[in-house]
């Protein structure tokens, strides 16, 4: 780092040295959200250098950043209370923190500084979203001992409460918002009853995706090793989207003209930019919930163009599957294509034409925009 940017981070920081803690922490909600405001202080302010590590020492900002934590709506969107007041309030908020958390234990491991009550905190938080994931995923795979509905997604969110980060991502990589999406044995209309409840009341983010692809690519590399004929890459095309089955291994027909390996090129190249990610609309769009998918889409139309590496098994041959990194209408064209080849009719791909023609109908949308 040169001496002009490392004069300017002083200078900076100088700067955010003389507001007053509560204001400082005002600014922070605004950087990033309020579940990871101590991380960005931990992680990016602190290091800056000295003057910011001797600032982001003292109690009261970590004591504003504990109240927030277990701060209500009303005390948060008061902006009448004065500097001081606010200030003696997240004070007594910390102190009640510390003594309604901490139990009689030995001075050497005895909570004493804001700062450690926040870690606690924020630990205590993930941990409690943790386990409100793994509840609300146990409903959503598999119908016994209850399957998911509206009233049972209330109830895991608020016993693991009252806060959650509920866009966290748990231990193997879903999210609330897509294991609803996902979930099986239920309507339709709960899963939609699900989703708008986790968006419009508990502010659960549609372009946050899950990261369970990764899991999915080990399964398929696996497969790839072990089998006598290898399975060439496939194109971005849905008609040749990859097809497995759990008996046997068939590699693909591959074209040699130029126009496929231009595809295939460009295929690795977002499969490596995007990653192994699984969106939301991805998971309604390829299921065929065209109610789930016209949400999404008003809530954020840009997520059409967002890319998900999953796999999808089909309803008229369950053991035959469709998987790869496309795009939520690519993935609904080429799951209606493969039912259609397996017997469906036209009436049972209802669902899947209405999700393709709300895609289409936002990309022409889209498109007439930027004319």
């Amino acid at each position: 780092m040169s001496l002009d940017h490392q004069q300017q981070y002083q200078q900076e920081v100088l700067f955010l040295s003389c507001l007053p803690d509560v204001v400082f922490y005002k600014i922070l909600c605004f950087v990033d959200n309020p579940h990871h405001t101590s991380v960005v202080v931990a992680q990016q302010i602190t290091p800056l250098c000295k003057a910011a590590r001797s600032y982001t020492e003292c109690d009261s900002l970590w004591e504003s950043i504990l109240g927030g934590f277990y701060n209500s709506n009303s005390d948060s969107n008061n902006s009448s209370d004065t500097s001081s007041s606010a200030s003696a309030s997240a004070s007594a908020k910390a102190n009640a923190y510390r003594a309604r958390t901490q139990r009689r234990s030995s001075k050497r491991l005895r909570r004493t500084t804001a700062k450690e009550d926040c870690i606690h905190a924020f630990l205590n938080l993930r941990d409690q979203t943790e386990m409100c994931l793994q509840e609300v995923a146990d409903m959503a795979i598999s119908k016994t001992p209850h399957p998911l509905t509206l009233a049972r997604l209330r109830s895991s969110i608020h016993n693991y409460g009252p806060i959650l980060n509920i866009n966290q991502r748990s231990a193997i990589g879903g999210t609330l918002l897509v294991d609803c999406c996902r979930a099986r044995c239920i309507r339709e209309s709960v899963i939609l009853a699900c989703v708008r409840e986790l968006v419009c009341v508990y502010g659960a983010c549609p372009m946050i995706p899950a990261t369970e692809g990764a899991m999915h690519q080990r399964v398929k590399v696996k497969v790839k090793v072990t089998a006598p004929v290898p399975t060439p890459a496939p194109a971005p095309s849905a008609t040749n989207m990859t097809r497995s089955t759990t008996t046997s291994n068939t590699a693909t027909k591959s074209n040699n003209n130029d126009e496929n390996d231009k595809n295939n090129n460009k295929k690795k190249q977002e499969s490596q930019r995007y990653g192994n990610t699984l969106p939301a609309l991805v998971v309604a769009s390829a299921r065929g919930m065209p109610s789930v998918v016209q949400f999404l889409l008003d809530r954020n139309p840009r997520l059409r163009n967002e890319y998900g590496t999953s796999r999808f098994r089909l309803f008229k041959n369950s053991r035959k599957s469709i998987s790869g990194t496309y795009t939520p209408s690519e993935f609904a064209t080429g799951m209606m294509e493969a039912e259609m080849e397996y017997g469906a009719s036209k009436r049972e791909l209802k669902a899947l034409e209405q999700c393709i023609r709300l895609l289409r109908e936002e990309g022409k949308k889209e498109e007439e925009g930027a004319a």
